[in-house]
């Protein structure tokens, strides 16, 4: 990636738990990599509990998005 800028992670609604983001603009170009490179993480991810989540009700330091939807959906 070229273009980017790195920031400080805001404070709340964060998909992932690290204190920087990388934030994109209209210059921004991003090339694919032919290399597999097996040392970076592909994806990230941070299991919760079912037991755990109504902690995280009124919390909005994290984005539980889609998870959230779908144990919703499941109690329906």
């Amino acid at each position: 990636m070229t273009n980017i800028k790195i920031e400080n992670a805001k404070p709340v609604f964060k998909p992932v738990r690290n204190p920087f983001m990388i934030k994109l603009n209209k210059r921004t170009e991003i090339t694919e990599m032919k290399d597999d490179l097996h040392d970076f993480p592909k994806y990230t991810f941070f299991l919760i509990p079912f037991s755990e989540i109504s902690k995280f009700q009124q919390n909005n330091e994290y984005f539980l998005g889609i998870t959230l939807i779908h144990i919703i959906l499941l109690q329906i």
